[in-house]
């Protein structure tokens, strides 16, 4: 315990110039922002006014993503790494130190802004209803925490700082991206075998997906019991509060990331720093995504456009690889981004796209069975069962859409 003690206040000993510049300069933001935001806003005659509190939903929303990769770049360089796992103090606990060490610099960083912009909102107290302010800071700093967390694993599963970062900003809207994207495939099936049923209704729902959706929203909750605010907005605050439940979604999300982080950091190895990421949160999930969402939601309309992104595609892959020698994995993939763009996107989608989906998995199920016959061990039975699960979950997803086509 005293080793665990020593080690996290020699960090927030280490990062108090830092957390002092970011604090200094958020505190100027707020109090400028927000004073400017009242006082271009303020109009007594109609009873309208501004607090300016958005402001500080981006400073806890900057600062939420951005320390955990300064925390946290250090395991990502060879050259630390001996001194760091050769502390006396275990993985976990080392792992705690940074995750505590980071928050509360952001804790400290928004408690400024959150002080500096309340001494320009208090004199206003006539117009605004500042007893809401503090269940306001209290509810922030519990999103923040989720952004935080969410974004500490996201960094921790690449192998070095700049795959860390280019993950984390492609993360900031994949989850996004992901239910768009099933949303339209859905809708497209719906539309054929069920033409009564639309799933449009759900596009609202995904903009959540958007990490910093939850902070967004609870700062608008907020300033429409803090302002004299127009009914139009208040319109947009009931539209948020019909999908309140989300908000204990990526509570769910954060408690999930919190798990990862400290797996993560517990079992990986010090060798893998400086290495390709080979994460499934990194470039071999991320890459597909997007192209696929692009392409999928163009309808194969995109034209020349569309054989530009497959090359700007190509390059990433090129970028992530640090190699233009491609792995048979990724030119697969460019071969299906090509496909979409020549053969029709919905029935590429619905029909085509199972079918690769399924093979795939059959492939890699007989590949682990064959190999573990000729050499056993090298699969363990756990990684055989999962192949074997995914094999089931294709083929009953590629069975079910057939039959639709027939029976449908």
């Amino acid at each position: 315990m005293t080793t665990f003690k020593n080690y996290l206040l020699y960090r927030l000993k280490n990062s108090v110039i830092k957390t002092l510049i970011f604090s200094f300069s958020s505190l100027i933001i707020s109090i400028w922002g927000v004073n400017l935001c009242i006082k271009e806003t303020s109009d007594y005659l109609y009873g309208s006014a501004e607090t300016g509190i958005y402001i500080l939903a981006i400073i806890l929303g900057v600062f939420s993503t951005l320390i955990p990769m300064l925390e946290t770049s250090e395991f990502k360089l060879r050259r630390n790494l001996d001194t760091l796992y050769f502390l006396p103090i275990s993985r976990f606990k080392l792992a705690l130190t940074h995750y505590i060490s980071g928050f509360i610099q952001v804790f400290v960083i928004y408690t400024v802004s959150f002080i500096g912009a309340v001494t320009q909102i208090l004199p206003h107290s006539e117009i605004f209803k500042t007893h809401y302010l503090l269940p306001y800071y209290l509810l922030s700093m519990v999103i923040g925490l989720i952004m935080y967390s969410f974004f500490i694993f996201i960094f921790g599963t690449a192998n070095t700082v700049s795959d860390g970062v280019s993950d984390c900003i492609a993360w900031m809207f994949a989850i996004f991206i992901a239910s768009l994207l099933a949303i339209d495939i859905f809708d497209n099936i719906f539309a054929i075998y069920f033409p009564k049923t639309s799933l449009a209704f759900l596009a609202d729902i995904s903009f959540w997906g958007i990490v910093y959706m939850p902070i967004n929203n609870l700062t608008m909750i907020f300033q429409n019991m803090i302002e004299p605010r127009s009914d139009s907005f208040a319109k947009n605050v009931i539209e948020i509060m019909n999908y309140v439940e989300i908000f204990f979604v990526w509570a769910a999300i954060g408690i999930a990331c919190v798990y990862g982080y400290f797996k993560t950091f517990i079992k990986k190895g010090a060798e893998k720093a400086e290495e390709i990421s080979d994460s499934w949160f990194g470039a071999k999930l991320l890459i597909p995504l997007y192209m696929f969402t692009i392409l999928k939601m163009s309808n194969g309309e995109l034209g020349i456009w569309g054989f530009i992104l497959v090359v700007i595609a190509f390059l990433t892959y090129a970028l992530f690889r640090r190699s233009f020698k491609l792995k048979i994995k990724d030119i697969a993939n460019l071969s299906v981004f090509a496909a979409m763009l020549i053969i029709d996107v919905n029935i590429f989608t619905c029909i085509i796209a199972p079918f690769i989906i399924f093979s795939v998995s059959l492939a890699k199920y007989l590949t682990a069975v064959i190999k573990n016959k000729k050499a056993p061990g090298t699969y363990a039975g756990k990684q055989i069962k999962m192949r074997f699960a995914a094999l089931i979950l294709t083929a009953a997803l590629l069975i079910t859409i057939w039959c639709l086509m027939l029976f449908g």
